[in-house]
């Protein structure tokens, strides 16, 4: 799995156990619960921070893959250039 996988994955982990956690609390004999709404709350601020890092994850990740690309094309010219060029004339 690469990075941007595995952080979606977090996200939707993170998800599941907030619907989870909403269910139970919803249930009539925990409804108002304190706790329960309380580690409710607490889950829904988490899944708040980790969506922020995802952006800015992401954003970093799509910039580092765009100057790697950008690198390797740069690289390859070059090889076709010289593959080009008549043997004297190489560098």
């Amino acid at each position: 799995m690469g990075h941007s996988e595995n952080v979606y994955f977090l996200i939707d982990r993170m998800d599941d156990f907030t619907s989870h956690l909403s269910a139970i609390y919803e249930m009539e004999m925990f409804y108002g619960e304190e706790t329960l709404r309380g580690l409710l709350e607490h889950s829904k601020n988490l899944k708040g921070d980790i969506d922020f890092f995802k952006g800015e994850y992401v954003l970093e990740t799509e910039e580092e893959e765009l100057t790697i690309s950008e690198e390797g094309e740069d690289e390859k010219e070059d090889f076709e250039e010289a593959a080009a060029a008549p043997q004297g004339e190489q560098q």
